[in-house]
């Protein structure tokens, strides 16, 4: 410091100016004397390079961060970057990845793929895009699975399987029950754009039953068929409030008798008693079958088969729907059918045999013919006049006037009127027998006992319980569903529980089945057998005395039938039936007398 003081005097002195001086020998000072200062200044470095914390020198910036240059230290790798040694600024990762963390050195660590997307075939997509790319081959490739599919198993169907699809097909557009009317099937899909509420679904197997009908199949299900017609009866006519039924059920009706008349008309000439029963319609519930597109006819044609085996289908199967029990006005419509079918039977029988007689020989063929009939009536018959032993003991019965009860004790009797027994009926009747101890077919009647008992069950039951509801202390009980009620009542001074038990109606296969109990007597002469004793709680032995039901008498007979005595008499063990056999007179399902049960338990 000293000798740059005294080259600064000297410097004035020769002259110089005192800031002149001053700078010149500080500059010279500076200059040789570089390695004394040097240090004395902070480092800059340049990007890449990181100064030491004395800012004494620059070094290179570590892998994993990057350094801007100057005094700035370095920062760490950002996620979606990457930064090798003596890094500048982060190096970005190929579109779409990022790294797991920061500080990453080398592009081999962006691995993950950002923003949800999806790592695919060495790129990041969207998921939308993935799910595109996917899912649209997987969609045309079972597209393609389903009609390679439908086209093999159509090939490989039965030829049956290819006719009743064709005849459900023709069967729905006869019915009007397409897919274009707002019908489907419960395996067929809605079209978007339809109105969900107002599409009615029809069972598939149901539909199917009534394809076979149509097509004469002995396998068709009756139950199923029962159900399709329900289905449709159920249907409201939206288009008209004049008619009471729809014109799918009305079309389901005209169908029906169709049906019925090619499996009794022998030569399958359905022109003539259909048509002129139609014509007779108007008026009736079923007047729009006139306005029907008759030509729409899908009903199997059945050249072959000859007619006894047609009318033997009818007999085993038509009877059995429940279709006639529902609708009377549809059966009276298939009597007036077969009576006019059997009025054209009889004119063509008549033709014949009057050709047969002006043939060489005929009047003798039929001479032959009759004398066989004759031999082979005798042969099965017991006597001469198999009629009046028969007859006289089963067919009238107690239909004599002087024989009647003071309590009626059949359904076809006149204060009961359940079974309805016409003239007609007797003829017929009459013709039918052949021999004794023969089983009349009863369907009619049966028919007739089923839809009177429907009618007046829950009137019946109702007329008990209030019959027996004053001899009650007044404690009832409801029980859950309503078919069961417990009552508080006192028997020779002691309070007990009685219980009173509905049961459905009997149905009419049953009713079928207990015809079998009154089978016709023996020709021999002789008073009517006791019917067997009863136990207490067998409700269809009962006899109809009993409180389990006199069925279908008038409900106010019914309720005066049962007292108090009734009730105590349910306690027995068993009962005996009444000394008189009513069971003796025809028809037999005149003699069930508990349609309509309900049972009374005490304990």
């Amino acid at each position: 410091m000293d000798a740059m003081m005294g080259a600064s005097a000297l410097a004035k002195s020769r002259g110089d100016k005192v800031y002149d001086a001053m700078f010149n020998v500080a500059c010279q000072w500076v200059q040789t004397n570089m390695d004394t200062w040097k240090h004395w200044i902070p480092a800059i470095c340049p990007p890449g390079m990181l100064a030491d914390p004395t800012l004494s020198f620059c070094s290179p910036c570590p892998a994993g961060s990057f350094c801007v240059g100057g005094t700035e230290g370095s920062q760490l790798c950002p996620i979606d970057s990457f930064c090798p040694a003596k890094s500048s600024s982060p190096i970005k990762c190929r579109g779409g990845y990022v790294t797991d963390g920061q500080g990453h050195t080398q592009e081999s660590d962006c691995t993950v793929c950002s923003g949800g997307k999806v790592d695919l075939n060495g790129g990041c997509w969207s998921l939308d895009v993935v799910l595109v790319v996917i899912l649209v081959p997987i969609f045309v490739l079972l597209l393609l699975v389903g009609q390679l599919t439908r086209f093999f198993t159509r090939s490989s169907s039965s030829a049956e399987e290819k006719k009743l699809a064709k005849m459900v097909k023709s069967l729905r557009a006869r019915l009007h029950i397409t897919r274009k009317e707002g019908f489907l099937l419960n395996t067929e899909k809605a079209d978007m754009w339809a109105d969900r509420e107002k599409l009615v679904l029809i069972d598939k197997q149901s539909m199917e039953s009534a394809a076979r009908l149509a097509m004469m199949k002995r396998e068709f299900d009756e139950t199923f068929f029962d159900s399709f017609c329900y289905s449709l009866a159920r249907i409201q006519d939206k288009d008209s409030t004049s008619h009471l039924f729809s014109i799918q059920y009305m079309s389901l009706c005209n169908w029906i008798l169709e049906l019925c008349q090619q499996l009794l008309e022998y030569n399958l000439d359905f022109s003539s008693p259909l048509k002129e029963m139609s014509n007779h319609m108007s008026g009736s519930q079923h007047a729009l079958v006139e306005n029907l597109d008759r030509a729409q006819h899908i009903s199997v044609l059945l050249v072959d088969m000859n007619q006894e085996e047609r009318y033997r289908f009818f007999e085993d199967k038509m009877p059995r729907l429940s279709i006639w029990n529902d609708d009377v006005t549809l059966f009276v419509k298939l009597k007036n059918l077969v009576a006019e079918i059997c009025r054209k039977l009889r004119k063509v029988s008549e033709a014949q045999c009057q050709a047969i007689l002006k043939e060489p020989g005929g009047e003798l063929l039929l001479e032959l013919a009759d004398a066989e009939d004759s031999l082979k009536l005798n042969e099965n018959a017991p006597s001469s006049d198999p009629w009046s032993s028969y007859s006289s003991s089963f067919m009238e019965g107690l239909r004599n006037v002087d024989q009647i009860p003071e309590t009626p004790l059949r359904q076809d009797d006149a204060r009961v009127q359940a079974i309805r027994v016409s003239e007609e009926d007797v003829k017929e009747a009459r013709a039918l027998f052949t021999r004794s101890c023969q089983c009349l077919p009863e369907h009619v009647f049966v028919a007739q006992l089923h839809a009177k008992a429907t009618t007046l069950a829950e009137t019946f039951r109702e007329s008990l319980l209030l019959l027996l509801l004053p001899h009650s202390t007044g404690l009832v009980v409801q029980h859950a569903g309503g078919e069961e009620v417990t009552l508080r009542c006192r028997f020779e001074g002691e309070e007990d529980d009685v219980t009173v038990r509905y049961a459905r109606v009997k149905s009419q296969h049953r009713m079928r089945e207990k015809l079998k109990e009154f089978a016709p007597p023996a020709p021999a002469s002789g008073p009517p057998a006791a019917a067997p004793a009863a136990a207490a709680d067998d409700v269809d032995n009962a006899p109809p005395a009993l409180a389990t039901s006199p069925a279908l008498s008038d409900v106010s007979h019914a309720a005066r039938s049962v007292n108090v005595a009734a009730i105590s008499r349910l306690a027995s063990a068993s009962f005996v039936a009444p000394a008189c056999r009513p069971e003796a007179a025809w028809p037999l399902a005149a003699n069930i007398v508990d349609p309509v049960r309900l049972s009374v338990v005490c304990r």
